[in-house]
């Protein structure tokens, strides 16, 4: 089969240059979640974690379970954040590697807090709201129940509050506007149901000023 004489070359000194603008931009008190989801794009996620570790970044985000595990056994020890939650079955991996699985079903919390209990430990989660992406989270709707499930897990730590806005990139958008005030309905019944989750996100950056 005729080939062609091509290659990619991956500039880790560009990306860890592209990782200090965005802390720049974002600004001091900002925690900034380095995605490295589906092997970093096609760029290498093991070398490209290592690299945004080195950088500063405190969290990386996976989409699943299999994505975290490479980078657990390349030693890799910073938070992970599991974007999409998980399956039945990998609440144990979750728990023993350390992971950070986000939830918004009651089932997710019944596994892991079963998971955590086994060893006698406590798990952090962070819980996503649908405020209008239609994609995945818990509806306004449905969080008392999930919230209650929450408040009966003792061995789960409800450490971050997210959402997905639908068109991140049009700030002035009504729909935008709209998801906004649903996150904020959503902080207000979390704190009502007596939690302080610390760390709150729109899609993919951090917005602790709108923490829970």
């Amino acid at each position: 089969m005729a080939t062609r004489p091509t290659w990619a070359e991956v500039s880790l000194a560009n990306l860890r240059q592209n990782f200090r603008t965005v802390i720049k931009h974002a600004g001091a008190g900002v925690t900034v979640c380095a995605v490295v989801k589906a092997d970093a794009y096609g760029h290498g996620a093991v070398e490209c974690s290592r690299a945004l570790r080195d950088e500063g970044a405190r969290w990386l985000g996976v989409t699943s379970l299999d994505e975290a595990i490479p980078l657990r056994e390349a030693g890799i020890e910073s938070r992970i954040l599991l974007m999409t939650g998980f399956w039945r079955g990998e609440e144990s991996e979750i728990v023993r590697l350390k992971l950070t699985p986000t939830v918004w079903e009651p089932w997710h919390i019944e596994s892991l807090e079963n998971a955590a209990a086994r060893g006698n430990q406590r798990h952090a989660v962070h819980l996503k709201v649908d405020t209008g992406m239609g994609r995945l989270g818990v509806s306004l709707d449905e969080l008392p129940a999930v919230l209650e499930a929450l408040t009966a897990s003792p061995h789960l730590v409800l450490e971050g509050l997210s959402t997905h806005l639908a068109s991140s990139e049009i700030m002035d958008a009504p729909s935008v506007a709209e998801q906004e005030r649903r996150f904020e309905e959503a902080q207000r019944m979390v704190r009502a149901a007596g939690f302080r989750a610390g760390v709150a996100a729109h899609g993919q950056y951090q917005r602790p000023d709108l923490a829970a």
